[in-house]
């Protein structure tokens, strides 16, 4: 399946896909711009297959080892997800195999930022109403902008997630504009940044995820915690790649990650407070350690 999202990106090559007639594709152009956050759904929704491989326009398939993956998807039992290795993004990826529930959530959950080469189960999606499931966090910013990986959560749950470092991406030239909505092509024009890449918006998803976190945990809080630590790491490393814009811009970085360290407290309260147990202090000063490896020396 082809999805054009009605962005203004490729319109010449869809036209041409659109043009092909040979049954085993299916084309479909979206009447309005509904970025990644509309298509990555339909296409999960509306595949016919057991298995779905996500691919990037500008990525391609390396052919030679899909007969590899396919082979694991015919043994594999209970499998989720898989996450194969890309040319760029996932290229130093380790072999691993996480079991359904506290470990393949626990182990995978944020690791899956780049969509190309995911390959999700989607019978299973449908049996476990993942999508449904993953509906009621709509309004919720971390939805709105990796709600794959929305999706990698709730179905970790339910079935065991495989890292492979054979690969089957060949990443292409992505455009940093690529899957977003019209609504959401603001730049900070003073550091030349998207909006959801500034740590001001990185901090306003750690908050949604924490509280995606809290609900989904289902008051296992061990998990919780898990998931919360790996949360703040990613959120702090996520800032630090933008770190050399900010400073060329007579930005403080140190300041930056004071403010990290505040809200990831902040929320870290929000959902420990009223759990009692002895680790506590020792996990506040864990966290400012962590946000401490980050700061400019």
């Amino acid at each position: 399946m082809v999805s054009d999202n009605c962005s203004d990106r490729g319109k010449e090559e869809y036209q041409t896909i659109s043009k092909i007639e040979d049954s085993r594709i299916t084309y479909v152009r979206q009447e309005r711009n509904i970025g990644y956050i509309g298509n990555i759904p339909y296409v999960l929704k509306k595949s016919k297959g057991k298995f779905v491989l996500i691919v990037s326009d500008e990525d391609t398939v390396v052919l030679k080892h899909l007969a590899y993956y396919l082979k694991k998807l015919k043994d594999a039992d209970d499998l989720a997800i898989i996450r194969s290795a890309t040319t760029f993004q996932y290229r130093g990826l380790q072999p691993e195999v996480f079991a359904a529930g506290k470990e393949a959530v626990s182990g995978f959950m944020l690791s899956n930022n780049y969509i190309s080469g995911i390959i999700y189960n989607t019978e299973m999606m449908n049996q476990y109403k993942i999508f449904e499931k993953a509906e009621k966090y709509k309004d919720n910013i971390a939805y709105r902008y990796y709600v794959h990986m929305v999706f990698d959560l709730l179905i970790s749950f339910h079935g065991k997630v495989i890292e492979d470092d054979r690969l089957l991406i060949s990443e292409g030239t992505a455009d940093p504009h690529g899957g977003i909505t019209d609504e959401d092509k603001n730049e900070n024009e003073k550091l030349n940044l998207l909006n959801y890449a500034t740590y001001e918006s990185r901090l306003q998803q750690h908050a949604a995820w924490a509280e995606i976190f809290r609900d989904v945990s289902a008051g296992d809080n061990s998990l919780m915690r898990i998931m919360y630590f790996k949360l703040c790491w990613k959120t702090i490393f996520l800032i630090s790649l933008v770190k050399q814009k900010y400073i060329s811009k007579g930005f403080d970085f140190n300041e930056i990650c004071e403010k990290c360290h505040i809200e990831f407290i902040r929320n870290f309260k929000k959902l420990f407070d009223k759990i009692d147990y002895a680790e506590k202090e020792r996990d506040k000063l864990r966290i400012k350690a962590l946000v401490n490896k980050y700061r400019e020396e």
